[in-house]
């Protein structure tokens, strides 16, 4: 994901998969359920299944991340 200033991932979750974001530039606020937490890249953020998660950009820079999820939905 590159998420530009002021660009959200909308709160979401995965019932069937773990979710795991790697912040691999600038500094992304995670969402999870009633959570709000700033993690800098290098980072790693583990969404447990069926936690509701997103991620905002609150800074003035691009964020870069990626998001993986096992097991792959089918």
């Amino acid at each position: 994901f590159a998420l530009g200033p002021g660009a959200t991932l909308e709160p979401h979750e995965h019932g069937d998969s773990t979710n795991v974001f790697h912040v691999l530039e600038g500094t992304v606020t995670v969402l999870r359920d009633d959570e709000r937490e700033e993690i800098e890249a290098p980072g790693v953020v583990l969404n447990e299944r069926g936690v509701e998660h997103g991620a905002e950009n609150e800074t003035d820079e691009t964020v870069i991340f990626t998001a993986s999820l096992c097991p792959l939905p089918s």
